[in-house]
C-alpha cells in the first residue's frame, strides 16, 4: 500500500510512525517528498524525495500527477496545495491514485479562514466575541469595541495563519500598551503596506486553558477523538475526559464534513466557558502525545478512508495521564532528486 505525503509539516513523522506502531499494522510504503532535501520527515520514509523548487500551482499539480502515475502511488495524503490537489481528485483518480482528504473540495480551501469558519458555525458552538478587519481604518474600531470594561482583553491574528503566526495582543489605550500588548498604532505602522492589510480576527482574549482536540473523521461521522488540555504555565499536556468538547467537535465534524485526521482548538474565557479558537483539516503537531492514550488516531483515519466498511473497535482510552514530546535523535537521509521530466518546459 503506496501512500504519498507531498510537503507535509514535520509532523508527518509522528502520523507515519503511529501508522507503523499499530497492531495489526497497514502494510504502507510510506512515500514522502518535500522541498528541503534533509526534511526531517524523510527520517520516517520508506522512499524520500525533493520536490522541484518555483512550481506555479497549475505546474505543480502536473508535477503531482506526473509522481503518482510514474511512482504507483495508490492514495495520496495532501499537504502543500491540499485545496488544488483535493479539487483534482478525478484526475488522480485515472492514475490508481486516491486522494484522502480532509473535507469536501469545495469546504477545504475555506477552512483555512478562521472569518469563515466563524460565520458558518456559530449556531454550533461556543464563539469568542470577534470582529473582521479588512481595512486598517477598521481596527481602532474593532478594538474599542471589544476592549469596553477596564478588564477586557483583546488579540489580534490574520484570517489565515499557521502555528500562532501574526498572533499577538493589542489594544487601544495608551496607558495598557506596552511589552505584552501593542498599541493599535504601533500595529498598523508595522503592518500596513500602500494603506493595506492582510484581513485580521480580532477578538477578545480568552486567557483559560487551551484545548486540542486530535480528530479520526470519516465523512462528516467522528470515529475517535482524543482531547489534549495544554498548561497555562509549565510542562506536559493532559489527556482529558472532555465530553462536552468532544460533542462539539462531532457537530463541526458533521457540518463540515470533515474526513481522515483533523483538528480542533478550543480555549477558555474568564468564565470558564471553552470557545472555538480554529478548526485545522490536518493532523495536529501534537497528535503523537494525544495517541499515548491508546487511540491510534492516524491508524484508525486511514483505515477509515480505506474501507467504508471499516468499524472502529471499542475503545478504552487511558485519560487523565500527563504527556509531553521528548525529543528523539534521528537520522535524516538525504532525499533523492525527482525534477521534472527532461524537456518538459515547466523545468525551465
Amino acid at each position: 500500500m503506496r501512500i504519498w505525503f507531498n510537503r507535509h509539516f514535520a509532523l508527518v513523522a509522528r502520523v507515519i510512525r503511529q501508522l507503523r506502531d499499530a497492531t495489526p499494522a497497514l502494510p504502507v510504503t510510506a512515500v514522502i517528498s518535500h522541498r528541503h532535501s534533509h526534511f526531517v520527515g524523510f527520517a520516517e520514509a520508506d522512499e524520500a524525495f525533493v520536490e522541484p523548487a518555483g512550481l506555479a500551482p497549475e505546474d505543480y499539480l502536473q508535477w503531482c500527477l506526473d509522481i503518482a502515475g510514474r511512482r504507483r502511488i495508490e492514495y495520496l495524503v495532501p499537504g502543500h496545495e491540499q485545496s488544488l490537489l483535493t479539487a483534482n481528485a478525478a484526475a488522480f483518480m485515472k492514475l490508481g491514485c486516491r486522494i484522502i482528504h480532509a473535507a469536501p473540495m469545495d469546504t477545504l480551501p475555506l477552512l483555512h479562514r478562521k472569518d469563515w469558519v466563524y460565520e458558518n458555525c456559530a449556531h454550533l458552538v461556543e464563539l469568542p466575541p470577534y470582529r473582521v478587519v479588512t481595512e486598517p481604518e477598521q481596527l481602532a474600531g474593532a478594538v474599542a469595541a471589544l476592549e469596553r470594561d477596564e478588564l477586557d482583553e483583546v488579540c489580534i491574528k490574520p484570517c489565515v495563519s499557521v502555528y500562532g503566526k501574526g498572533f499577538g495582543r493589542i489594544t487601544g489605550r495608551a496607558e495598557r500598551a506596552g511589552a505584552e500588548r501593542d498599541h493599535v498604532e504601533h500595529w498598523l505602522a508595522r503592518n500596513v503596506r500602500e494603506g493595506r492589510c492582510a484581513p485580521q480576527l480580532v477578538m477578545q482574549f480568552l486567557p483559560g486553558s487551551e484545548y486540542s482536540v486530535d480528530i479520526a473523521a470519516r465523512d462528516g461521522e467522528l470515529l475517535a477523538a482524543v482531547v489534549r488540555r495544554k498548561p497555562t504555565s509549565g510542562t506536559g499536556q493532559l489527556l482529558q475526559h472532555n465530553p462536552l468538547l468532544v460533542e462539539a467537535a462531532r457537530r463541526l465534524v458533521a457540518h463540515f464534513k470533515l474526513n481522515a485526521m483533523v483538528n480542533v482548538q478550543f480555549r477558555d474565557d474568564p468564565a470558564g466557558l471553552s470557545r472555538l479558537l480554529e478548526i485545522n483539516p490536518r493532523a495536529s503537531g501534537g497528535i503523537g502525545m494525544s495517541c499515548l492514550s491508546g487511540i491510534n488516531l492516524p491508524d484508525i483515519a486511514i483505515r477509515a478512508a480505506l474501507s467504508a466498511n471499516y468499524a472502529v473497535p471499542p475503545l478504552t482510552p487511558r485519560l487523565g495521564v500527563r504527556v509531553a514530546e521528548v525529543p528523539r535523535a534521528v537520522i535524516v537521509p538525504e532525499g533523492e532528486p525527482d525534477a521534472l521530466p527532461a524537456g518538459d518546459a515547466r523545468a525551465a
